[in-house]
């Protein structure tokens, strides 16, 4: 009991029982505190205590400990708390005010989480234990959403497929996520630590630096750098790379977050179709100079031939109706390539395929090339019946001869064999082997291997029409050197296969 102190100006008067001032100073308190005995019988139950578990102080004093506990810790708190107070008493100390995280139960059922500190108060002989609890509902609630939106963001950075990187606020790598990993070839242990730029080729490592210095500096929130690194097995990338900064500036928690997406393929594509709109344009001047020069003699010649006063004998007369001829061929020539060209880039370009002899084909195209300015092409080898159609046969044929005359070299030879099962035309000549770069290149419309001195440029669609049409026919064009000679051979099923 506590003594009356009437000279004590805050002591209450001698008609307050000590009692009601205990239970008006416990429901002061802002915490649920609740006091047990050594038997685990509830013996007070502030005021908090009653809001928090939902029971009016009546209804639990006397009654077990249990009531306020889950089920799970029914068994296992009581032992604690007796050891608790059994501590307190052999020690004869206080022990410290901890605040483990428990469980209660409210009068309805629910679980709700706490934190409790205990301390033993011994009162006239008797053991007490004071459990003064704070209800962490709130905040585990927001642990709870913070972890959740952390497992969120981590299997969305793990599982994105772009790839995705942290970095310090310095540039040094944080970690990455498996598509990271597999875009650069490098692991989290290759890259740890390590500043991003090291992995980025030298020539770009100034413009990554220019890019991240106003973030570095806190100037800027984001940056977006195009550079090109090399991947851990040597291969060279170009990425696009976007950073962003998160956390305070000027803290430790901040970080950067950048995505790597791998434009190479796009860069090589943009160069690719830049590189065919220069060849593109490369094409209209020839086109324009080739067929020129036949018109311009077509025109030229037949003015002649119209004059009644050009004088012209017989001979000459013959003579010019002759080139006019010839120059018409070749006009004819270039514009049914362009046709074809045309054709197979809709997806139009069809073949009528009967038995096609190669030798009356092969003649058919000698007798527009025999001309004084062009060495004599042999012809070698016996006739094969083929399964085609003779005119692309023919086309496919003149511009392989053609390729030979503006490319290669004399002698130039046709020669006609027979092989697995598919009749072979194979044009030779002795001009510059093309080199293995070039050798799939020169197949792609409006590309040109190395051109004869004193020739019109070709239009880059000879070879790349002739591919196709031997296609359609179920053929094949190829191109290898054996023995000094570029060998371009076409090869087209035997019509006794076929049939």
């Amino acid at each position: 009991m506590i003594a009356d102190s009437p000279s004590h100006p805050g002591a209450p008067s001698a008609s307050t029982p000590p009692d009601d001032l205990y239970r008006s100073l416990t429901d002061a308190v802002v915490d649920p505190l609740i006091v047990v005995d050594e038997q685990q019988c509830i013996v007070l139950f502030n005021r908090a205590a009653e809001r928090v578990f939902g029971y009016e102080s009546a209804a639990v004093v006397g009654r077990d400990l249990n009531l306020l506990l889950p089920d799970r810790y029914r068994q296992s708190h009581p032992d604690r708390v007796r050891d608790f107070g059994r501590l307190n008493s052999e020690q004869q100390r206080r022990p410290s005010w901890a605040r483990p995280r428990v469980e209660g139960r409210r009068s309805d059922g629910s679980i709700f989480p706490a934190e409790v500190s205990l301390s033993a108060l011994e009162v006239d002989g008797r053991m007490l234990m004071v459990a003064e609890l704070r209800d962490v509902t709130a905040r585990v609630e927001m642990e709870q959403a913070l972890e959740a939106s952390e497992r969120r963001f981590r299997a969305t950075f793990e599982n994105s497929p772009v790839a995705m990187v942290l970095i310090s606020h310095q540039g040094n790598f944080i970690t990455g996520n498996n598509s990271f990993y597999e875009q650069t070839g490098y692991g989290s242990d290759d890259l740890a630590g390590r500043w991003l730029g090291n992995i980025v080729q030298k020539e770009d490592r100034a413009a990554l630096s220019e890019s991240l210095g106003p973030i570095v500096a806190g100037d800027a929130d984001s940056a977006r750098v195009e550079v090109r690194y090399q991947r851990k097995d040597g291969a060279v990338r170009v990425i696009d790379l976007s950073v962003a900064t998160t956390g305070e500036s000027g803290t430790d928690s901040r970080y950067m977050i950048g995505q790597a997406t791998d434009v190479t393929s796009r860069i090589e594509t943009q160069e690719r179709l830049e590189e065919m709109i220069r060849s593109k344009d490369e094409l209209i001047a020839s086109i324009s100079h080739e067929l020129r020069t036949p018109l311009t003699a077509l025109v030229g010649f037949a003015q002649l031939i119209q004059e009644d006063e050009s004088g012209l004998d017989p001979k000459e007369r013959s003579e010019m109706i002759e080139l006019i001829v010839s120059e018409s061929v070749d006009l004819t020539n270039i514009v049914d390539d362009l046709l074809v060209a045309a054709r197979a880039e809709i997806g139009a370009l069809t073949v009528a395929c009967v038995a096609t002899d190669l030798h009356a084909q092969i003649a058919q195209i000698l007798e527009m090339w025999n001309r004084p300015n062009i060495a004599p092409i042999q012809t070698i080898g016996r006739s094969a019946r083929v399964w085609g159609d003779p005119a692309r046969v023919r086309q496919v044929l003149r511009n392989l001869v053609s390729n030979a005359i503006r490319h290669g070299g004399a002698p130039i030879t046709i020669e006609v064999l027979e092989r697995e099962g598919m009749g072979v035309a194979a044009v030779s000549d002795r001009g510059k082997e093309i080199s293995a770069d070039d050798q799939a290149r020169i197949f792609e419309p409006y590309e040109r291997a190395h051109q004869v001195e004193g020739l019109t440029a070709s239009m880059g669609l000879g070879l790349s029409i002739s591919r196709a049409l031997a296609s359609l026919m179920d053929g094949s064009l190829e191109y290898h050197h054996t023995d000094g000679m570029n060998v371009f051979e076409l090869r087209l099923p035997l019509a006794e296969s076929a049939d």
